[in-house]
Parts: C-alpha cells; sequence; structure tokens
C-alpha cells in the first residue's frame, strides 16, 4: 500500500505539474526547508514585456527530486519549459520544449505481479 500510495502521488504530482494553469506574473522566491524531509525553493521573476520565468527545484526525502524552468508569455501561455523529476528507483521522467522542438525521456520501473494456477 505505501508504494503504491507514493506512485500515486507522484503521478498527481506531474498532472499538477504539466497542466497549463494560469499564471499570474508577480516576482518572488519561495523556500521551504524541512531537514531530510523536504526541501524546495521556488523563483519567479516577472519581466516589463508580461514575460514570467518559473523556476522550482527540491528535494522530498532523500529519494524524490524535481527542476522545473518554465517560461510564460505575457498572455499566460506556456512557452518555454525544462522539466525533470523522478522518484529513486520508480521513475526518472524530463520534457522539454524550445522555439524549435519538444523533446520527452522517461525511464519507468515496471513491478511485476503473476499469480497462475492450472488444475490438471
Amino acid at each position: 500500500m505505501y508504494k503504491s500510495g507514493i506512485m500515486l502521488m507522484a503521478v498527481l504530482s506531474c498532472m499538477i505539474n504539466f497542466c497549463g494553469c494560469r499564471q499570474e506574473c508577480v516576482t518572488k522566491n519561495d523556500s521551504v526547508q524541512i531537514p531530510i524531509i523536504l526541501s524546495s525553493t521556488s523563483n519567479r521573476e516577472c519581466y516589463d514585456n508580461g514575460t514570467l520565468n518559473v523556476r522550482e527545484d527540491g528535494k522530498a526525502c532523500i529519494l524524490a527530486y524535481w527542476d522545473n524552468n518554465r517560461t510564460y508569455d505575457a498572455n499566460s501561455v506556456l512557452v518555454q519549459y525544462d522539466d525533470h523529476s523522478g522518484i529513486w528507483p520508480f521513475y526518472d521522467i524530463s520534457a522539454a520544449k524550445t522555439e524549435n522542438s519538444e523533446k520527452s525521456t522517461a525511464t519507468i520501473l515496471l513491478l511485476f505481479h503473476f499469480d497462475g494456477e492450472k488444475h490438471l
């Protein structure tokens, strides 16, 4: 149950992380530190032309990490990103978009359970 809960949290965080939520253009820096359990920083920089650059990174329980760098235009449309996240040894995911290309890669550990019975 504990492993499935971790995987569910990972999937939900990725869904929230990659959703196209509207970003408010405000410059601010946030940091959360709970030794061994969580370390997270967020830096948001709003430029005069309305462009917003958001940089987030962190680690949780030593085994999980994330590092995201995103740029939004003046209309809050995501125009560029470079995102990395993972929970060792379960998955490692990277996704990037620039003006010219999009690329995504993933390594996911699949755990199989097979239970068979044959009556003779």
